[in-house]
């Protein structure tokens, strides 16, 4: 009798453990869902709206994070916190002057499959372009306290903290932190990126 109280005790929690992962990937592919309709009707953002849509779906500190992994200990904090500012400050530019262009890429979009992995969980999403060519997408997403959020994007298997890493790398290696941030305020003062 004790071994069968213990092995229901043993069912009840590995089942309460499974609905729970099943709730958790299911609140990343919701999360997508969401950011796919979000996106889809984008249009030209404003600065505020811009930086709203960021705030909802990336962590812009964690995708830095992974695209300075090279060099982020050799700056001080004040050096982090200017970095992390300006890119910060690239990528909402960059969402708002997208603007219509998002919509060809994300209005026949399906999520695929979702993945928890130990870099955090990877919701694939198919986009099927002009002429029925697709793009595949994976949204690497990390959950906070604040909910799921975007750390990374796999395009047809380029990374973009990947690509980030490798030109960010080989400027400072080359440049140094001020050759960087120099570099990346001139782009911020272009009219478009």
């Amino acid at each position: 009798m004790k071994t069968l109280k213990l092995l229901f005790l043993l069912l009840l929690v590995l089942t309460s453990s499974l609905v729970h992962a099943g709730e958790e990937v299911l609140d990343g592919k919701m999360f997508i869902n969401n950011f796919l309709n979000e996106i889809k009707n984008i249009s030209q953002l404003s600065a505020p709206d811009s930086e709203k849509f960021m705030g909802t779906y990336y962590d812009t500190q964690l995708m830095l994070d992974r695209a300075a992994v090279d060099f982020k200990d050799e700056l001080t904090a004040r050096q982090k916190k200017e970095f992390y500012n300006l890119f910060d400050l690239l990528l909402k530019k960059k969402i708002s002057q997208q603007g219509s262009n998002w919509n060809q890429y994300f209005k026949n979009c399906i999520v695929d499959s979702v993945k928890m992995e130990s870099s955090g969980e990877k919701v694939v999403v198919r986009s099927i372009l002009e002429k029925g060519k697709a793009l595949n997408m994976t949204f690497i997403l990390v959950k906070g306290l604040k909910g799921y959020k975007i750390v990374d994007l796999d395009v047809d298997g380029a990374l973009l903290s990947r690509n980030f890493r490798s030109q960010f790398s080989r400027i400072f290696s080359e440049e140094g932190y001020k050759g960087l941030y120099g570099r990346l305020t001139a782009r911020l003062n272009e009219a478009t990126l």
